[in-house]
């Protein structure tokens, strides 16, 4: 099992405003937050916001990496924690939001791989194939870029 983790400061927004804001994500929302950002779709059978055990499709560019991604939100608490497991994939990610002074310490967790015996042998096939360090450090400063970016679009 592989864990990146990451924390900054977003000013000027809540914890609750980020999660809002998550959860009526819409393409045009996405598309228009970060240029890396190609395509967003909610499964949320025609509700106006999204709520746990909703499904979204996704797909964004960081790095080299082409990420086309379908994730269900496992875990949601409106006043600052959203959490998604990806589907497919031995892979979730999530955000932690606290208030701090005039903002928003941000906590940014994805974890990927296996707990069994043999699936840590594939993580480490994996990890030699593709070593952490070369996407690690590009998936958390993608991370922190979007957010500081979401301050411009929460109302």
């Amino acid at each position: 099992m592989y864990t990146l983790a990451s924390s900054f400061e977003i000013p000027g927004i809540t914890p609750q405003q980020a999660v809002h804001w998550w959860l009526s994500m819409d393409n045009e929302t996405y598309t228009r937050w970060h240029h890396d950002h190609h395509a967003w779709q909610w499964q949320c059978s025609g509700k106006d916001k999204a709520e746990s055990g909703d499904v979204v499709r996704f797909h964004e560019t960081i790095d080299r990496f082409d990420l086309k991604i379908k994730a269900k939100l496992s875990k949601l608490d409106p006043s600052g924690f959203l959490k998604f497991d990806v589907i497919g994939a031995p892979a979730s990610f999530s955000f932690r939001y606290e208030e701090k002074d005039a903002g928003t310490l941000v906590t940014y967790e994805a974890a990927m791989g296996f707990k069994s015996f043999p699936g840590r042998l594939l993580d480490m096939f994996i990890k030699k194939m593709y070593p952490p360090d070369e996407y690690g450090p590009a998936i958390t400063g993608h991370v922190k870029e979007e957010h500081q970016l979401i301050k411009h679009q929460v109302s």
